[in-house]
């Protein structure tokens, strides 16, 4: 098992390192990753949104959201977007990572988790680019609110092994933004000696 504390200072503590950091490390500590190749943009500026609902709002604060660019290669490259907007969209919030694309840039890799108790539900994710001053143009997104469940479960996103079951992310048909599903995650609070626990 291992404590969310220690899991978010592994993962920030990679960037702050001289070295590379893990791109697997990363994406299994996390419950839902998408990649979005976006060549010839460096220099630009982008938008990436997600809504985002809980049934409860005070849990909100448990999401955790940021982007990182990786190179050709898929090595990361050492920019982590980490600016985040929020607005209110009915009873939906919509999250979005602003940023600028580095030198080198051929895809970012958007990272979400929770470290609350609680329901959560993801939906109409979206990208936006900057083309020129004051002018975006909003890019395609393989299975932007989580509709196409072929050739597997959540097409298009990388979910780690959930040998725990908790935190446990799902389709959700009963709630959702856009078309008829979203992606749900479930996260039950497990005590031990006192701590709170995530599932190993």
């Amino acid at each position: 098992m291992k404590r969310i504390a220690s899991i978010f200072l592994m993962i920030f503590s990679f960037f702050g390192s001289q070295a590379q950091p893990s791109l697997k490390a990363i994406r299994d500590n996390f419950q839902f990753a998408k990649k979005v190749e976006i060549k010839e943009c460096a220099g630009k500026n982008f938008r990436y949104e997600m809504a985002v609902r809980s049934e409860n709002l005070d849990t909100l604060g448990g999401v955790h959201f940021f982007g990182a660019a990786t190179d050709q290669y898929d090595n990361l490259i050492n920019t982590r977007f980490v600016e985040i907007e929020k607005r209110t969209e009915q009873e939906w919030t919509i999250l979005t990572i602003v940023g600028r694309l580095p030198e080198n840039t051929v895809a970012v890799w958007f990272f979400t988790s929770v470290t609350t108790a609680g329901t959560y539900y993801f939906d109409d994710i979206s990208l936006f680019l900057e083309t020129r001053p004051g002018a975006w143009k909003q890019l395609g997104i393989t299975n932007s609110s989580f509709e196409d469940r072929s050739p597997v479960l959540f097409a298009g996103y990388n979910i780690p092994d959930q040998k725990s079951r908790n935190p446990r992310t799902s389709l959700s048909e009963k709630i959702y933004k856009t078309g008829k599903y979203s992606l749900k995650i479930t996260y039950t609070r497990e005590k031990e000696s006192g701590n709170v626990l995530t599932g190993e």
